[in-house]
């Protein structure tokens, strides 16, 4: 008789899950301490890499709730400010009841899938940061050792690494919601372009239409352009001089051309400036050219750097920095960033530097 009641039981929910209409929508229900009761709580949205308040709410009895769409998710935020104290935390607009805990200094999420995992993914990485600081300041300390300086920059490397791999794996376990669109607009930086390419094919479509998905397979699409064995694609922007100059009026004329994607700022790039120099000294007479792409923002410090570090080669910046139409062009995603064009104007080699590059020449131009 007991599993007549139980299938009965079973029956009448499943029947009732079936007629229960899918919600578009999505609560905030949040958790304080006492002392934030009649405080006001701001519900905020990014509009212009600014947050704006969209709603707010008081605190009563320890609680506060926010409701709202959840038809396109997206990111949003719960600020509390008091005088000169304020707290932001960050969480999806997905749809059912996302759990907001303001009851320590360490806020926290959950609720809903990607608000859970959100946390996950926020807790681990907050650890992991910890130990780069850790190693940083090692690197940093006066009192340190040569030893110890090569075990904190090694250190420091492998936990980027982990960094980047633990990112990866999270976008990948979460193509369904939208924090693996949102974790892969915000880290495609750490990927290589025919991942990514990878990624878009499988992440859920309607997330698609997002700006910064749309930018990124805008930016896909042109780096298929650019890979070895395809003809190079031009580069038009300012030169030191202020005047407009391109990458065609060198590629493809005849001699190899490296395009050295560089800045003022970047470290590596200042490293490896010096073989660079030397390399151009030794082959341009050959026919040999570079032609720097500064990630600058500011011309002062373009112009600087080029004087400090003896680039007498072409040079052209839209001082646009990450946003530098060629450096999205050809998929640059980190600096320095090289590639070799051929004198039909193939693109033959990227990322060659240092020992690599030198062979290279010499093997070209014995």
């Amino acid at each position: 008789m007991k599993k007549l009641v139980y299938s009965l039981l079973a029956v009448s929910f499943l029947f009732g899950a079936c007629n229960t209409k899918p919600t578009n929508s999505f609560t905030v229900e949040g958790i304080t301490g006492s002392a934030m009761n009649g405080d006001i709580i701001y519900l905020q949205k990014e509009v212009n890499k600014k947050l704006t308040s969209i709603d707010s709410t008081y605190v009563k009895e320890n609680k506060f709730t926010f409701k709202g769409d959840a038809s396109q998710p997206d990111l949003r935020f719960i600020l509390h400010k008091k005088g000169t104290r304020s707290g932001v935390v960050a969480f999806f607009t997905e749809a059912g009841t996302v759990k907001v805990d303001l009851t320590s200094d360490q806020p926290t999420i959950g609720g809903t899938t990607s608000n859970t995992a959100f946390q996950l993914f926020q807790d681990s990485v907050s650890t992991l940061r910890n130990k780069m600081t850790a190693y940083i300041e090692m690197y940093k300390n006066t009192g340190s050792t040569e030893e110890q300086k090569e075990e904190a920059k090694n250190g420091f490397n492998s936990l980027q690494e982990e960094h980047s791999n633990f990112t990866t794996r999270t976008i990948k376990s979460n193509l369904s919601n939208i924090l693996g669109a949102f974790l892969l607009e915000s880290n495609s930086y750490i990927m290589e372009s025919n991942e990514i390419d990878s990624l878009l094919q499988k992440i859920d479509q309607r997330f698609l239409s997002r700006p910064g998905l749309v930018k990124l397979a805008k930016r896909i699409e042109d780096t298929r352009k650019t890979q070895v064995g395809q003809m190079f694609s031009d580069i038009v922007a300012n030169t030191p001089q202020d005047k407009m100059d391109s990458l065609s009026n060198y590629a493809g004329k005849g001699n190899y051309v490296l395009v050295d994607f560089w800045a003022s700022w970047c470290g590596p790039c200042r490293e490896e400036m010096p073989n660079l120099v030397n390399l151009y000294k030794k082959y341009h007479a050959k026919g040999f050219e570079v032609v720097g792409i500064s990630l600058d923002q500011e011309k002062k410090s373009w112009v600087d750097g080029l004087k400090k570090l003896e680039m007498t080669w072409p040079q052209l910046s839209d001082l646009k920095g990450w946003e530098c139409k060629g450096a999205q062009t050809y998929g640059v995603r980190s600096i320095p960033h090289t590639v070799l064009i051929s004198p039909e104007g193939k693109i033959i080699k990227k990322n060659l530097r240092g020992e690599e590059l030198e062979k290279e020449l010499a093997t070209l131009y014995k």
